[in-house]
Protein backbone atom coordinates (compact mmCIF):
# COMPACT_ATOMS: atom_id res chain seq x y z
CA UNK A 1 0.00 0.00 0.00
CA UNK A 2 1.73 3.43 -1.18
CA UNK A 3 1.59 6.15 0.88
CA UNK A 4 -0.57 9.04 -0.18
CA UNK A 5 1.74 12.40 -0.30
CA UNK A 6 0.13 15.92 -0.29
CA UNK A 7 1.46 18.41 -2.49
CA UNK A 8 2.84 21.71 -1.43
CA UNK A 9 -0.07 23.47 -2.44
CA UNK A 10 -3.15 22.01 -0.83
CA UNK A 11 -5.31 23.35 -3.21
CA UNK A 12 -3.56 20.74 -6.11
CA UNK A 13 -5.08 18.06 -7.06
CA UNK A 14 -3.50 14.40 -5.18
CA UNK A 15 -3.17 12.36 -8.65
CA UNK A 16 -3.83 8.29 -8.41
CA UNK A 17 -5.90 8.49 -4.93
CA UNK A 18 -9.43 7.82 -5.24
CA UNK A 19 -11.97 6.03 -7.46
CA UNK A 20 -15.38 6.82 -7.82
CA UNK A 21 -17.89 4.76 -10.10
CA UNK A 22 -15.08 2.95 -11.88
CA UNK A 23 -13.85 7.00 -13.10
CA UNK A 24 -10.63 8.35 -11.70
CA UNK A 25 -11.05 11.42 -10.04
CA UNK A 26 -9.28 13.74 -8.25
CA UNK A 27 -8.61 14.04 -4.80
CA UNK A 28 -9.02 17.55 -4.16
CA UNK A 29 -9.08 19.79 -1.82
CA UNK A 30 -13.06 20.20 -1.43
CA UNK A 31 -12.88 16.75 -1.27
CA UNK A 32 -10.40 16.46 1.89
CA UNK A 33 -12.64 18.78 3.65
CA UNK A 34 -15.53 16.35 3.23
CA UNK A 35 -13.78 13.57 4.40
CA UNK A 36 -12.40 15.50 7.55
CA UNK A 37 -16.28 16.38 8.35
CA UNK A 38 -17.25 12.81 7.92
CA UNK A 39 -14.21 11.38 10.24
CA UNK A 40 -15.35 13.69 12.67
CA UNK A 41 -19.13 13.03 12.68
CA UNK A 42 -18.62 8.98 12.33
CA UNK A 43 -16.18 9.73 15.60
CA UNK A 44 -18.19 11.46 17.31
CA UNK A 45 -21.10 8.17 16.97
CA UNK A 46 -18.70 6.16 17.66
CA UNK A 47 -17.90 7.65 21.43
CA UNK A 48 -21.35 7.70 22.05
CA UNK A 49 -21.93 3.99 20.89
CA UNK A 50 -19.27 2.95 23.59
CA UNK A 51 -21.47 5.08 26.53
CA UNK A 52 -24.62 4.52 25.44
CA UNK A 53 -25.15 1.55 27.41
CA UNK A 54 -24.34 3.11 30.67
CA UNK A 55 -27.80 5.21 31.51
CA UNK A 56 -30.32 2.53 29.40
CA UNK A 57 -28.75 -0.95 30.22
CA UNK A 58 -28.79 -0.68 34.52
CA UNK A 59 -32.78 0.17 34.15
CA UNK A 60 -33.29 -2.12 31.56
CA UNK A 61 -32.06 -4.89 34.00
CA UNK A 62 -34.56 -4.00 37.00
CA UNK A 63 -37.01 -5.23 35.24
CA UNK A 64 -35.48 -8.75 35.01
CA UNK A 65 -33.93 -8.56 38.36
CA UNK A 66 -31.31 -6.50 39.12
CA UNK A 67 -27.91 -8.39 38.74
CA UNK A 68 -25.08 -6.12 39.34
CA UNK A 69 -22.16 -8.57 37.98
CA UNK A 70 -23.75 -9.43 34.72
CA UNK A 71 -23.85 -5.39 34.23
CA UNK A 72 -20.15 -5.00 34.83
CA UNK A 73 -19.24 -8.47 32.67
CA UNK A 74 -21.64 -6.66 29.98
CA UNK A 75 -19.89 -3.30 30.05
CA UNK A 76 -16.19 -5.14 30.63
CA UNK A 77 -16.42 -7.56 27.19
CA UNK A 78 -16.02 -4.19 25.36
CA UNK A 79 -12.61 -3.93 26.53
CA UNK A 80 -11.23 -7.29 26.93
CA UNK A 81 -12.30 -7.86 23.04
CA UNK A 82 -10.32 -4.26 22.32
CA UNK A 83 -7.22 -5.59 24.19
CA UNK A 84 -7.33 -9.41 22.73
CA UNK A 85 -8.38 -8.16 18.90
CA UNK A 86 -6.34 -4.92 18.52
CA UNK A 87 -3.27 -6.14 17.73
CA UNK A 88 -4.11 -8.17 14.62
CA UNK A 89 -6.19 -5.58 13.53
CA UNK A 90 -3.17 -5.15 10.92
CA UNK A 91 -3.15 -8.49 9.19
CA UNK A 92 -6.33 -8.32 7.82
CA UNK A 93 -5.82 -8.84 4.33
CA UNK A 94 -9.25 -6.36 3.11
CA UNK A 95 -8.55 -2.85 1.79
CA UNK A 96 -8.63 -0.31 4.56
CA UNK A 97 -11.09 1.65 2.93
CA UNK A 98 -13.45 -1.07 3.05
CA UNK A 99 -12.61 -2.22 6.86
CA UNK A 100 -13.59 1.48 8.13
CA UNK A 101 -17.07 1.72 6.74
CA UNK A 102 -17.93 -1.84 7.21
CA UNK A 103 -16.47 -1.12 11.41
CA UNK A 104 -19.52 1.60 11.06
CA UNK A 105 -21.88 -1.15 9.50
CA UNK A 106 -20.78 -3.49 12.29
CA UNK A 107 -21.02 -1.03 15.14
CA UNK A 108 -24.48 -0.30 13.55
CA UNK A 109 -25.81 -3.43 13.55
CA UNK A 110 -24.75 -3.98 17.05
CA UNK A 111 -27.12 -1.20 17.95
CA UNK A 112 -29.73 -2.19 16.34
CA UNK A 113 -29.39 -5.42 17.98
CA UNK A 114 -29.19 -3.80 21.58
CA UNK A 115 -32.35 -2.03 20.38
CA UNK A 116 -34.25 -5.51 19.97
CA UNK A 117 -33.39 -6.99 23.03
CA UNK A 118 -35.90 -5.40 25.54
CA UNK A 119 -38.37 -7.36 23.33
CA UNK A 120 -37.03 -10.50 24.22
CA UNK A 121 -39.04 -12.72 27.25
CA UNK A 122 -36.27 -14.78 28.42
CA UNK A 123 -33.81 -13.41 30.82
CA UNK A 124 -30.96 -15.85 29.39
CA UNK A 125 -31.58 -14.53 25.47
CA UNK A 126 -31.53 -11.12 27.04
CA UNK A 127 -28.23 -11.45 28.30
CA UNK A 128 -26.91 -13.54 25.74
CA UNK A 129 -27.59 -10.95 22.77
CA UNK A 130 -26.39 -8.16 25.27
CA UNK A 131 -22.84 -9.87 25.33
CA UNK A 132 -22.92 -10.18 21.28
CA UNK A 133 -24.30 -6.82 20.98
CA UNK A 134 -20.83 -5.49 22.99
CA UNK A 135 -18.53 -8.14 21.50
CA UNK A 136 -19.77 -6.50 17.66
CA UNK A 137 -19.52 -3.31 18.87
CA UNK A 138 -15.95 -3.63 20.42
CA UNK A 139 -14.75 -4.77 16.91
CA UNK A 140 -16.40 -2.68 14.67
CA UNK A 141 -14.71 -0.04 17.27
CA UNK A 142 -11.31 -1.45 17.28
CA UNK A 143 -10.94 -2.16 13.45
CA UNK A 144 -12.39 1.83 12.76
CA UNK A 145 -10.47 3.48 15.06
CA UNK A 146 -7.01 1.55 14.27
CA UNK A 147 -8.26 1.77 10.09
CA UNK A 148 -9.20 5.40 10.19
CA UNK A 149 -6.23 7.02 12.15
CA UNK A 150 -4.02 5.03 9.77
CA UNK A 151 -5.52 6.57 6.78
CA UNK A 152 -5.41 10.07 8.40
CA UNK A 153 -1.21 9.71 8.59
CA UNK A 154 -1.11 8.41 5.26
CA UNK A 155 -3.71 11.20 3.76
CA UNK A 156 -2.77 14.03 5.97
CA UNK A 157 1.20 13.24 6.37
CA UNK A 158 1.60 17.05 7.16
CA UNK A 159 -1.40 18.01 9.87
CA UNK A 160 -1.44 13.93 10.97
CA UNK A 161 -1.31 15.07 15.00
CA UNK A 162 -3.60 17.57 15.09
CA UNK A 163 -6.25 15.40 13.11
CA UNK A 164 -5.81 12.88 15.10
CA UNK A 165 -6.01 14.96 18.46
CA UNK A 166 -9.72 16.46 16.19
CA UNK A 167 -11.13 12.97 15.84
CA UNK A 168 -10.24 12.36 19.57
CA UNK A 169 -11.79 15.59 20.83
CA UNK A 170 -14.47 14.67 18.81
CA UNK A 171 -14.60 10.92 20.24
CA UNK A 172 -14.50 12.13 24.02
CA UNK A 173 -17.21 14.50 22.87
CA UNK A 174 -19.39 12.05 22.04
CA UNK A 175 -18.75 10.21 25.30
CA UNK A 176 -19.56 13.24 26.65
CA UNK A 177 -22.30 14.21 25.67
CA UNK A 178 -24.04 9.79 25.48
CA UNK A 179 -25.16 9.73 28.89
CA UNK A 180 -27.27 12.76 28.40
CA UNK A 181 -28.43 11.41 24.55
CA UNK A 182 -29.50 7.97 26.14
CA UNK A 183 -31.12 9.39 28.74
CA UNK A 184 -32.97 12.30 26.89
CA UNK A 185 -34.59 10.13 24.18
CA UNK A 186 -35.24 6.90 26.42
CA UNK A 187 -37.51 9.23 28.22
CA UNK A 188 -39.30 10.26 25.26
CA UNK A 189 -39.21 6.39 23.38
CA UNK A 190 -38.34 4.32 25.72
CA UNK A 191 -35.39 2.11 25.92
CA UNK A 192 -34.94 1.18 22.83
CA UNK A 193 -35.27 4.63 20.97
CA UNK A 194 -31.86 6.00 21.57
CA UNK A 195 -30.42 2.65 20.28
CA UNK A 196 -32.54 2.85 16.74
CA UNK A 197 -31.45 6.77 16.41
CA UNK A 198 -27.45 5.55 16.87
CA UNK A 199 -27.74 2.42 14.57
CA UNK A 200 -29.29 4.71 12.06
CA UNK A 201 -26.72 6.97 12.14
CA UNK A 202 -24.08 4.99 12.20
CA UNK A 203 -25.08 3.16 9.11
CA UNK A 204 -25.42 6.98 7.10
CA UNK A 205 -22.11 7.81 8.44
CA UNK A 206 -21.12 4.30 6.84
CA UNK A 207 -22.26 5.36 3.20
CA UNK A 208 -20.78 8.58 3.76
CA UNK A 209 -17.30 7.17 4.75
CA UNK A 210 -17.89 4.87 1.58
CA UNK A 211 -18.01 7.76 -0.82
CA UNK A 212 -15.17 9.83 0.70
CA UNK A 213 -12.62 7.35 1.74
CA UNK A 214 -10.00 6.71 -0.74
CA UNK A 215 -9.22 3.42 -2.05
CA UNK A 216 -6.80 2.02 -4.94
CA UNK A 217 -6.76 -0.03 -7.83
CA UNK A 218 -4.17 -2.20 -7.34
CA UNK A 219 -4.28 -5.18 -6.07
CA UNK A 220 -3.35 -5.58 -2.12
CA UNK A 221 0.46 -6.44 -1.79
CA UNK A 222 1.20 -5.40 1.41
CA UNK A 223 3.81 -7.88 3.37
CA UNK A 224 2.72 -8.03 7.05
CA UNK A 225 5.02 -7.00 9.71
CA UNK A 226 6.13 -8.99 12.85
CA UNK A 227 3.92 -8.31 15.69
CA UNK A 228 6.91 -8.86 17.75
CA UNK A 229 9.21 -7.13 16.08
CA UNK A 230 6.63 -3.64 16.65
CA UNK A 231 6.22 -4.78 19.94
CA UNK A 232 9.18 -5.44 21.81
CA UNK A 233 11.29 -2.81 21.19
CA UNK A 234 12.07 -0.49 24.06
CA UNK A 235 10.60 2.86 23.00
CA UNK A 236 7.74 1.03 21.57
CA UNK A 237 6.87 -0.89 25.62
CA UNK A 238 7.12 3.29 26.53
CA UNK A 239 4.51 3.98 24.72
CA UNK A 240 2.04 1.57 25.64
CA UNK A 241 2.94 1.84 28.71
CA UNK A 242 2.14 5.87 28.87
CA UNK A 243 -1.25 4.95 26.72
CA UNK A 244 -1.92 1.89 29.74
CA UNK A 245 -1.26 5.68 32.09
CA UNK A 246 -3.13 7.69 30.62
CA UNK A 247 -6.71 5.40 30.00
CA UNK A 248 -5.62 4.26 34.02
CA UNK A 249 -5.86 7.76 34.76
CA UNK A 250 -8.99 8.29 32.74
CA UNK A 251 -11.35 5.15 34.07
CA UNK A 252 -9.48 5.37 37.70
CA UNK A 253 -10.93 9.63 37.96
CA UNK A 254 -14.05 8.98 36.36
CA UNK A 255 -15.42 6.12 38.95
CA UNK A 256 -14.10 8.43 41.92
CA UNK A 257 -15.12 12.41 40.42
CA UNK A 258 -18.92 12.24 41.48
CA UNK A 259 -18.03 10.97 45.04
CA UNK A 260 -15.23 13.69 45.08
CA UNK A 261 -17.21 16.55 44.43
CA UNK A 262 -20.25 14.85 46.69
CA UNK A 263 -17.54 15.68 50.03
CA UNK A 264 -18.65 19.12 49.24
CA UNK A 265 -22.55 18.57 49.21
CA UNK A 266 -23.52 20.43 46.11
CA UNK A 267 -26.77 20.71 45.01
CA UNK A 268 -27.33 18.57 41.66
CA UNK A 269 -27.76 21.70 39.79
CA UNK A 270 -24.27 22.80 41.22
CA UNK A 271 -22.66 19.42 40.34
CA UNK A 272 -23.57 18.76 36.78
CA UNK A 273 -22.23 21.53 35.16
CA UNK A 274 -18.77 21.42 37.16
CA UNK A 275 -19.10 17.86 35.92
CA UNK A 276 -19.60 18.46 32.79
CA UNK A 277 -17.33 21.53 32.30
CA UNK A 278 -14.48 19.46 33.80
CA UNK A 279 -14.89 16.90 31.22
CA UNK A 280 -14.98 19.34 28.58
CA UNK A 281 -11.24 20.20 29.40
CA UNK A 282 -10.04 17.12 27.65
CA UNK A 283 -12.19 18.16 24.63
CA UNK A 284 -10.29 21.73 24.62
CA UNK A 285 -6.71 19.92 25.40
CA UNK A 286 -6.52 17.35 23.11
CA UNK A 287 -6.38 19.65 20.09
CA UNK A 288 -3.77 21.91 21.57
CA UNK A 289 -0.98 19.03 22.61
CA UNK A 290 -1.58 17.93 18.86
CA UNK A 291 -0.60 21.51 17.57
CA UNK A 292 1.95 21.67 19.69
CA UNK A 293 3.19 17.87 18.52
CA UNK A 294 2.76 18.82 14.52
CA UNK A 295 5.19 21.72 15.50
CA UNK A 296 8.01 19.23 17.01
CA UNK A 297 10.45 16.95 15.48
CA UNK A 298 10.70 14.98 18.64
CA UNK A 299 7.93 15.12 21.01
CA UNK A 300 9.69 13.16 23.54
CA UNK A 301 9.98 15.71 26.27
CA UNK A 302 6.47 16.87 25.85
CA UNK A 303 5.15 13.15 26.67
CA UNK A 304 7.55 13.61 29.82
CA UNK A 305 5.81 16.45 30.66
CA UNK A 306 2.17 15.27 29.87
CA UNK A 307 2.83 12.43 32.21
CA UNK A 308 4.30 14.66 34.72
CA UNK A 309 0.75 17.01 34.99
CA UNK A 310 -1.66 14.18 35.35
CA UNK A 311 0.56 13.01 38.32
CA UNK A 312 0.82 16.24 39.99
CA UNK A 313 -3.28 15.99 39.35
CA UNK A 314 -3.39 12.90 41.67
CA UNK A 315 -1.63 14.01 44.20
CA UNK A 316 -3.62 16.95 44.38
CA UNK A 317 -6.73 16.20 44.08
CA UNK A 318 -7.02 13.83 47.39
CA UNK A 319 -5.03 15.21 48.66
CA UNK A 320 -2.84 12.49 50.81
CA UNK A 321 -2.23 13.25 54.44
CA UNK A 322 1.14 14.57 53.98
CA UNK A 323 0.49 17.47 51.68
CA UNK A 324 -0.43 20.25 53.97
CA UNK A 325 -3.20 21.32 51.98
CA UNK A 326 -6.98 20.86 53.49
CA UNK A 327 -9.32 19.40 50.41
CA UNK A 328 -11.76 22.66 49.41
CA UNK A 329 -13.59 22.45 45.66
CA UNK A 330 -11.31 25.09 44.61
CA UNK A 331 -8.24 22.38 44.79
CA UNK A 332 -9.96 19.74 43.22
CA UNK A 333 -11.29 21.79 40.21
CA UNK A 334 -7.87 22.78 39.79
CA UNK A 335 -6.46 19.30 40.15
CA UNK A 336 -9.24 18.23 37.27
CA UNK A 337 -8.09 20.52 35.43
CA UNK A 338 -4.25 19.29 35.47
CA UNK A 339 -5.75 15.66 34.92
CA UNK A 340 -7.31 16.21 32.03
CA UNK A 341 -5.03 18.46 30.35
CA UNK A 342 -2.32 16.26 30.84
CA UNK A 343 -4.12 12.88 30.43
CA UNK A 344 -4.78 14.20 26.53
CA UNK A 345 -1.03 15.13 26.07
CA UNK A 346 0.02 11.63 27.34
CA UNK A 347 -2.67 10.00 24.62
CA UNK A 348 -1.53 12.49 21.31
CA UNK A 349 2.14 12.64 22.19
CA UNK A 350 2.42 8.68 22.51
CA UNK A 351 0.29 8.24 19.27
CA UNK A 352 2.45 10.55 17.76
CA UNK A 353 6.13 9.58 19.01
CA UNK A 354 4.78 5.80 18.49
CA UNK A 355 4.22 6.57 15.17
CA UNK A 356 8.18 8.34 14.77
CA UNK A 357 9.71 5.91 16.51
CA UNK A 358 8.48 3.29 15.02
CA UNK A 359 9.36 4.62 11.33
CA UNK A 360 12.84 5.90 12.08
CA UNK A 361 13.71 1.63 13.12
CA UNK A 362 12.85 1.00 9.39
CA UNK A 363 9.43 -0.46 9.12
CA UNK A 364 7.38 -0.16 5.75
CA UNK A 365 5.79 3.47 5.26
CA UNK A 366 2.23 1.87 4.69
CA UNK A 367 -1.10 1.83 5.81
CA UNK A 368 -0.85 -1.87 7.52
CA UNK A 369 2.16 -0.74 9.36
CA UNK A 370 0.04 2.26 11.03
CA UNK A 371 -3.14 0.19 11.67
CA UNK A 372 -0.71 -2.20 13.61
CA UNK A 373 1.03 0.58 15.44
CA UNK A 374 -2.41 2.04 16.07
CA UNK A 375 -4.03 -1.77 17.20
CA UNK A 376 -1.20 -2.29 19.59
CA UNK A 377 -1.80 1.31 21.61
CA UNK A 378 -5.51 0.63 21.75
CA UNK A 379 -4.60 -2.95 23.27
CA UNK A 380 -2.94 -0.75 25.60
CA UNK A 381 -5.18 2.14 26.13
CA UNK A 382 -8.24 -0.50 26.63
CA UNK A 383 -6.34 -2.29 29.27
CA UNK A 384 -6.19 0.99 31.54
CA UNK A 385 -9.99 1.39 30.39
CA UNK A 386 -10.24 -2.21 32.05
CA UNK A 387 -7.88 -2.29 35.27
CA UNK A 388 -8.57 2.04 36.54
CA UNK A 389 -12.28 1.98 36.70
CA UNK A 390 -12.14 -1.72 38.89
CA UNK A 391 -8.98 -0.33 41.34
CA UNK A 392 -10.57 3.21 41.80
CA UNK A 393 -13.96 1.69 42.64
CA UNK A 394 -12.46 -1.20 44.86
CA UNK A 395 -9.86 1.34 46.27
CA UNK A 396 -12.67 4.31 47.32
CA UNK A 397 -15.45 1.64 48.69
CA UNK A 398 -12.71 0.02 50.97
CA UNK A 399 -10.37 2.56 51.97
CA UNK A 400 -11.64 6.30 51.02
CA UNK A 401 -10.87 8.44 48.41
CA UNK A 402 -8.22 10.01 49.60
CA UNK A 403 -6.13 7.17 50.22
CA UNK A 404 -7.48 5.37 46.32
CA UNK A 405 -6.07 8.83 44.90
CA UNK A 406 -2.87 8.61 46.78
CA UNK A 407 -2.70 5.03 45.07
CA UNK A 408 -3.13 5.90 41.95
CA UNK A 409 -0.69 9.02 42.32
CA UNK A 410 1.97 6.64 42.97
CA UNK A 411 1.19 4.46 40.27
CA UNK A 412 1.30 7.58 37.98
CA UNK A 413 4.61 8.64 39.67
CA UNK A 414 6.22 5.22 39.12
CA UNK A 415 5.21 6.02 35.32
CA UNK A 416 6.30 9.54 35.26
CA UNK A 417 10.02 8.71 36.91
CA UNK A 418 10.23 5.40 34.43
CA UNK A 419 9.13 7.97 31.90
CA UNK A 420 12.11 10.59 32.82
CA UNK A 421 14.03 8.18 33.21
CA UNK A 422 13.98 6.58 29.33
CA UNK A 423 14.27 10.33 28.21
CA UNK A 424 17.12 11.22 29.80
CA UNK A 425 18.72 7.83 28.50
CA UNK A 426 17.72 8.24 25.03
CA UNK A 427 19.30 12.05 25.30
CA UNK A 428 22.27 10.51 26.72
CA UNK A 429 23.20 7.52 24.31
CA UNK A 430 22.16 10.01 21.65
CA UNK A 431 25.01 12.48 22.52
CA UNK A 432 27.33 9.80 23.12
CA UNK A 433 26.53 8.41 19.77
CA UNK A 434 26.77 12.01 17.96
CA UNK A 435 30.13 12.47 19.73
CA UNK A 436 31.96 9.04 18.38
CA UNK A 437 30.33 10.03 14.32
CA UNK A 438 32.40 13.19 15.34
CA UNK A 439 35.28 11.71 16.34
CA UNK A 440 35.23 9.31 13.79
CA UNK A 441 34.81 11.82 11.08
CA UNK A 442 37.32 13.95 12.08
CA UNK A 443 40.16 11.44 12.19
CA UNK A 444 38.93 10.42 8.54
Amino acid sequence: MKRYKMENNPTKVIENMNDFNDESKSFTSRHRKFLLITLMVCNYWMGISYVLLIPLFPEEMKKRGNRPFLYEAVLSIYQIIVIFFSPFVGKIPIRPNVLAYGSLLLSGSAAFLMAGISYLPWNIAFYVLAFLSRILDGIGSTIYSAFIYSLIVTIFPRNRAIIIAMMETLNGLGMLTGTVFGALFSEIGGYSLPYLILGTFLFMSSLLARKYLPCEREDLKTEFIELKKLIFHHHFLMNLLICFSAYFAIGFNSNTLEESLNRFHLDKKILMPITIGLNCVYVICVPLWGRLCDYLDNVRVLTGVAVSITCCGFFLVGPPPFIPFRSSLWLVIVSEILLDAGIGGQIICAFFDGIQGTMKRGFPDDVHTYSAIFGNLLSATATGCLIGPFLGQIFSRYYGYATATFFAAVVEFVITTIVWAYILWKRISNGDQEERISLLSSKS
